[in-house]
């Protein structure tokens, strides 16, 4: 373990400076590395400071219950704490995944040369640095190695060891923000765990103590885990991930054709090719993050691996099947194994399939490693390689010329685009031809240990010069991430300026196009302090979701802004910034005096399309008030007279002022009739002083969530759902104080669990021994 651990620590080291040369252009122009969801999830979530509840999305949120905030992860805190860059932590993921592999290939293989491949072809792979938009899925897919590498200690029987890594790996897999690597993970543990002990039929109480301690140090990282876990579950059930979906599930699965990537990376284009244009793309999505492309030095030798290698021939078998099981799984429903899957505890939930191009990646860095560390340490192992890559060059030809007889895209670009032929048929043919001189150059003057060494040493070069072209093509980026301006980040001074005015009245605002809105850029309002209607995440509550018609992004349907519609009403969004001249803006502006045009907003002067119109909504009800009246509806009932405005069965107008709506059995027996009701807000806007001749039910313009409390007079009170997605409290008549609270129970029984299985954790490191073999 001392030579492990120093070797980690020099290889974090070593990967350190590799990836500060990589991303030294993005780290030089001072912009933020923050493409797709990093800037609006990721950089919100760095420059945030933690809590529990915010005000500043959704109309109030449980922000620690959302595992994209990183409330609980231990490295944002550690960089934040040392006064460290965003753009640091972020690639500190990329430096942690080739580390970490690193650790297990020289652990597995014995070869600190097939570590150091193998942590080049995981990390610096196409699929992490496809998903540098994803800040969490990196961060999670970076513990994973190391994980496996506390698995291989308890199969060298080192159970203290090997299950204090385990359980800290997949402690930090389930804090990094995205639930999805962390199960796919444990799937891949699992077949490791069950391969193993069928590889090696240790007897059988050493095969189950193996296969004991294997699960105590993942159950132990689920524990540690627990705080953020536990909410998370507890916010997906309120949120449209409650149950499973197999359109969900299915959505976004690698079409067949597209494995193809894994060895012609540029096969169905959608690369910069130095001209204006880039050549047009006809895969799925983007171009960019379904890429599986490792290499193809690492897929010739995977594929190689069980065939060629002169020991661990079983060990490369029982990763290559691991290997195309979750290639299969990539392609979802096209496999009857996809279909399979979607039964498998917590599959169901998690879309796009396509990722499972991680653990396709991971096994191949592992495969290719075992291949390298037994290939090049003997002359004959080299005319092996060389082999290995020309049957490689040879399939990826025949399924291209295959793929091109059925695709007509391809077809057309073959025949019409040379950027296209050069970059999709010429490029791999040139580093195959590479690696073959390479391994010919080895088998005749390879004589000597340090001669050998060195054209492994050359390898590795040609791996790294292999995906820094891909990544230099593929993103058009030409290897500069960082564009964003810092002051993206920023409010603006008329944003900042409304920000004070709307946090003594409880009021908030909404931007009606969601993420496209740069001035209320979604989740952004949190570090900004801003109080927002807006949002967007996997994980908004539904109900609430439901009542403002909010997209996705976070963009809400022009109905919501309707005469008829009550939803911004209730939830006291008293502002909206809607792009200048749009229909909905010609509308609002036409609305008989609900809407009224405050201002003009311009965010770019060069470009019209960043041009807004602030309106103020004079209907938005206060932060809390008295209605006298209860009535119970169906929820669709419900949801409808807040869309239209009118009660069913010709009840007439829905006025929030006078009632609320309920569903059946809530209160029942409930008798109000107070017609006038005095309500004051304290400025904390959770204290609420009651003056009433009647019974009235207390609204209060918070979204309805479990762990909110009330107390009447300083005794607790049962709170309601009422207007679909709201907190209701009965309120007797007369003079009374009401306060609203957080009981944030989830994070509190998970708090519980991590604390005793840290205790745990510490018990197995303190008292367990080690029996290294």
């Amino acid at each position: 373990m001392a030579r492990d651990t120093r070797a980690f620590a020099a290889a974090l080291a070593g990967y350190s400076i590799f990836y500060g040369c990589f991303f030294f252009r993005s780290l030089l122009s001072g912009n933020l590395i923050a493409p797709s969801d990093s800037l609006d999830f990721g950089v919100a979530a760095y420059l945030s400071r933690p809590m529990l509840w915010t005000d500043a999305m959704f109309s109030g949120y449980p922000i620690a219950a959302d595992p994209q905030s990183m409330t609980w992860y231990p490295m944002l805190h550690l960089f934040r704490l040392a006064g460290l860059d965003w753009n640091l932590f972020l690639i500190s993921a990329y430096v942690v995944a080739s580390a970490t592999a690193c650790l297990f290939v020289r652990r597995l293989s014995g070869s600190t040369l097939a570590g150091i491949f193998s942590g080049v072809v995981y990390g610096f792979g196409g699929v992490m640095l496809a998903h540098i938009g994803h800040f969490n899925q990196v961060h999670a897919a970076a513990w994973a190695p190391l994980g496996l590498y506390g698995l291989q200690l308890t199969r060298e029987d080192a159970y203290r060891s090997g299950t204090s890594v385990t359980a800290f790996a997949f402690a930090m897999m389930w804090l990094a923000g995205h639930p999805q690597g962390p199960v796919y993970a444990s799937y891949l543990a699992m077949a490791f765990v069950g391969g193993s002990l069928v590889l090696d039929r240790p007897a059988l109480r050493t095969g189950v103590a193996r296969a004991a301690w294997s699960a105590s140090g993942i159950v132990i990282g689920l524990g540690i885990a627990a705080v953020s876990i536990l909410p998370m579950v507890e916010l997906g059930d309120f949120s449209r991930r409650a149950e499973s979906n197999w359109e969900l599930y299915t959505a976004k699965a690698l079409p067949p054709w597209q494995l193809l990537g894994l060895a012609l990376p540029f096969a169905f284009g959608g690369f910069w090719s130095g001209g204006t244009m880039p050549v047009p793309y006809f895969g799925l999505d983007g171009p960019v993050e379904n890429t599986g492309y490792s290499g193809l030095l690492p897929l010739a030798l995977a594929l190689a691996a069980p065939f060629v290698l002169s020991t661990r021939r079983r060990e490369a078998a029982l990763w290559l099947g691991i290997t195309l099981v979750a290639a299969l799984l990539c392609l979802g429903a096209a496999t009857p194994l996809g279909t399979l899957f979607f039964y498998a505890p917590g599959y169901s939930s998690f879309r796009v399939p396509a990722r499972h191009l991680q653990v396709v990646s991971l096994c191949l860095s592992v495969l290719s490693g075992l291949a390298f560390a037994d290939l090049t340490r003997r002359r004959d192992g080299w005319g092996r390689i060389g082999t290995a890559v020309l049957v490689a060059l040879a399939g990826a030809a025949i399924a291209f010329g295959v793929f091109t007889a059925r695709v007509p895209e391809a077809a057309a670009l073959v025949a019409s685009s040379a950027p296209y032929r050069a970059w999709a048929i010429t490029w791999p043919l040139a580093l195959g031809t590479l690696l073959i001189a390479c391994a010919a150059g080895a088998r005749v003057f390879g004589r000597t240990t340090a001669a050998l060494t060195g054209f492994a040493a050359i390898l590795i070069g040609l791996q790294v010069f292999d995906l820094t072209m891909l990544h230099y093509r593929l993103p058009g980026q030409r290897l500069r991430y960082a564009d964003i301006v810092r002051d993206e980040a920023v409010p603006r001074p008329r944003i900042q300026a409304l920000r004070n005015e709307l946090l003594p009245t409880g009021d908030r605002v909404l931007a009606s196009d969601g993420s496209r809105n740069q001035f209320l850029l979604p989740n952004l309002t949190r570090p900004w302090g801003v109080p927002a209607a807006g949002g967007t995440g996997s994980l908004g509550i539904e109900r609430y979701l439901d009542v403002l018609g909010m997209g996705g992004p976070g963009d809400v349907y022009p109905e919501t802004f309707s005469a008829g519609h009550r939803g911004l009403d209730l939830f006291s969004v008293r502002y909206a910034l809607v792009p200048e001249g749009s229909p909905l803006a010609t509308d609002l502006a036409q609305s008989d005096g609900r809407w009224s045009s405050l201002e003009s907003l311009h965010y770019d002067e060069d470009d019209p399309g960043t041009f807004y119109t602030l309106f103020r909504n004079n209907r938005a009800r206060p932060r809390a008030w008295c209605v006298p009246q209860l009535l119970r509806l169906e929820p669709f009932q419900v949801l409808g007279s807040i869309r239209s405005g009118h009660l069913p069965d010709g009840r007439g107008e829905f006025d929030p002022a006078r009632v609320a709506l309920a569903e059946p059995g809530m209160l029942d027996g409930w008798q109000g009739g107070g017609e006038s009701a005095e309500v004051i807000t304290n400025a904390d806007q959770r204290r609420y002083l009651i003056r009433a001749d009647q019974p009235c039910m207390l609204v209060l313009g918070e979204v309805f969530y479990p762990w909110w409390r009330a107390t009447l007079d300083d005794a607790a009170v049962d709170i309601v759902r009422v207007n679909h997605a709201m907190l209701g409290v009965p309120v007797p008549a007369g003079s009374h104080s009401v306060r609203l609270q957080l009981a944030p129970r989830s994070v509190q029984i998970g708090g519980g669990l991590t604390l005793i299985s840290l205790l745990m954790w510490a018990g197995v490191i303190v008292f367990v021994r080690d029996r290294i073999r």
